[in-house]
């Protein structure tokens, strides 16, 4: 299997804006039932951000922490791999980075999708039950 096969593809990504809020990512969030956004700069992405970085924000910053925008909060090391890369080197590149997003790109770089840890594991869990 590979990467290709596993990931969300471009057009079904969710992104906001860098200079998007903590509470507006939070509504794309809950609205959408997902864990992370795909952070952008006009056609450029420039990171991530998870639930998990809204919520530590929400903590350190009390209320006033939900009009933060999203370039202070989000994650910048953005990991990419190609999509024909086998699932299994995915899996490699997430364990070693300590991260749970990957971007997917094609032979020229451009973005084509986005795997999460979740969503390998839902395929692996499908392959077991098939």
């Amino acid at each position: 299997m590979i990467c290709r096969d596993v990931m969300v593809p471009r057009d079904h990504l969710i992104t906001l804006n860098e200079d998007a809020t903590v509470l507006g990512a939070m509504e794309v969030l809950v609205t959408n039932r997902i864990g992370s956004i795909v952070v952008f700069n006009e056609d450029l992405p420039t990171g991530i951000v998870t639930s998990k970085d809204l919520m530590q924000n929400i903590i350190i910053k009390k209320a006033e922490g939900l009009q933060t925008p999203l370039s202070e909060v989000m994650s910048m090391k953005l990991l990419s791999i190609n999509e024909n890369q086998k699932i299994e080197y995915a899996i490699a590149k997430m364990e070693e980075y300590k991260v749970h997003h990957i971007i997917v790109k094609d032979k020229d770089g451009q973005i084509t999708g986005l795997i999460s840890s979740f969503d390998i594991v839902r395929e692996k869990t499908l392959d077991f039950v098939t």
